[in-house]
Protein backbone atom coordinates (compact mmCIF):
# COMPACT_ATOMS: atom_id res chain seq x y z
CA UNK A 1 0.00 0.00 0.00
CA UNK A 2 1.03 3.85 -0.88
CA UNK A 3 -0.14 6.93 0.66
CA UNK A 4 -1.06 8.88 -2.07
CA UNK A 5 -1.58 13.15 -1.66
CA UNK A 6 -3.75 14.28 -4.82
CA UNK A 7 -3.34 18.23 -4.92
CA UNK A 8 -6.59 20.35 -5.71
CA UNK A 9 -5.74 23.59 -8.24
CA UNK A 10 -5.43 26.23 -7.73
CA UNK A 11 -3.96 26.09 -4.20
CA UNK A 12 -1.53 22.83 -4.29
CA UNK A 13 -1.72 22.54 -0.50
CA UNK A 14 -5.36 21.52 -0.35
CA UNK A 15 -6.42 17.73 -1.69
CA UNK A 16 -6.94 14.55 -1.09
CA UNK A 17 -5.31 12.03 0.63
CA UNK A 18 -5.76 8.25 0.02
CA UNK A 19 -3.96 4.52 1.03
CA UNK A 20 -3.75 2.69 -2.40
CA UNK A 21 -2.66 -0.51 -3.94
CA UNK A 22 1.09 0.23 -5.31
CA UNK A 23 -0.37 -1.41 -8.50
CA UNK A 24 -2.73 1.00 -8.46
CA UNK A 25 -0.20 3.74 -8.61
CA UNK A 26 1.35 4.66 -11.87
CA UNK A 27 4.71 6.54 -11.66
CA UNK A 28 5.74 9.53 -13.86
CA UNK A 29 8.97 10.77 -15.15
CA UNK A 30 7.61 14.35 -14.06
CA UNK A 31 9.59 17.12 -12.31
CA UNK A 32 8.07 18.77 -8.90
CA UNK A 33 8.00 22.11 -11.17
CA UNK A 34 6.64 20.75 -14.30
CA UNK A 35 3.61 18.69 -11.66
CA UNK A 36 2.65 22.49 -10.16
CA UNK A 37 3.04 24.03 -13.05
CA UNK A 38 -0.18 21.59 -14.03
CA UNK A 39 -1.54 21.65 -10.84
CA UNK A 40 -1.44 25.32 -10.31
CA UNK A 41 -2.99 26.18 -14.15
CA UNK A 42 -5.81 23.80 -13.47
CA UNK A 43 -4.57 21.90 -16.01
CA UNK A 44 -4.20 24.18 -18.70
CA UNK A 45 -0.40 23.78 -18.53
CA UNK A 46 0.66 20.46 -19.66
CA UNK A 47 4.51 19.28 -19.67
CA UNK A 48 3.14 17.31 -22.83
CA UNK A 49 1.96 20.18 -24.55
CA UNK A 50 4.85 22.90 -25.85
CA UNK A 51 2.62 24.67 -28.71
CA UNK A 52 2.00 28.37 -28.42
CA UNK A 53 -1.64 28.68 -28.45
CA UNK A 54 -2.91 31.16 -30.34
CA UNK A 55 -4.82 33.99 -28.17
CA UNK A 56 -1.65 36.42 -26.97
CA UNK A 57 -3.47 36.82 -23.46
CA UNK A 58 -3.37 33.32 -22.57
CA UNK A 59 -0.28 32.89 -24.45
CA UNK A 60 1.26 35.22 -21.92
CA UNK A 61 0.03 33.75 -18.89
CA UNK A 62 1.65 30.23 -20.36
CA UNK A 63 4.79 31.85 -20.94
CA UNK A 64 5.01 32.79 -17.63
CA UNK A 65 4.13 29.27 -15.73
CA UNK A 66 6.15 27.51 -18.04
CA UNK A 67 9.44 30.28 -17.34
CA UNK A 68 12.15 28.84 -15.35
CA UNK A 69 12.58 29.81 -12.15
CA UNK A 70 15.36 31.90 -11.16
CA UNK A 71 16.97 31.00 -6.93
Amino acid sequence: MLSVFIPTAPNPTTGWYAVVPQRSVKDLDLSVEDAFRTIISAGIVSPDERETPSNRSFSSLLAQLRAPQLS
